[in-house]
């Protein structure tokens, strides 16, 4: 995500979020982000779609449970 933010918006997020970016800015940049974004292409592996075109998520529970799956850490498979 940050990465996307730099890339698309010029934004370098951490600073920005801690000198006071709101949430409904945050969440309105996010829902910006264009079909070429790692964070789409993350939720359309995670959720099985393909074409970077993910799910339209419209309950806020469900969002929240897909934000929190997209911001988890990576487990490691064991090998």
């Amino acid at each position: 995500m940050e990465a996307d933010f730099q890339r698309e918006y010029r934004i370098d997020l951490m600073p920005a979020l801690d000198s006071g970016m709101t949430w409904r800015r945050f969440c309105a940049l996010v829902t910006g982000l264009s079909g070429d974004s790692a964070l789409l292409a993350a939720n359309s592996q995670s959720s099985g779609t393909s074409g970077g075109s993910g799910q339209l998520i419209t309950d806020p529970k469900a969002s929240e449970r897909a934000f929190r799956s997209l911001m988890a850490p990576v487990k490691k498979e064991k090998t």
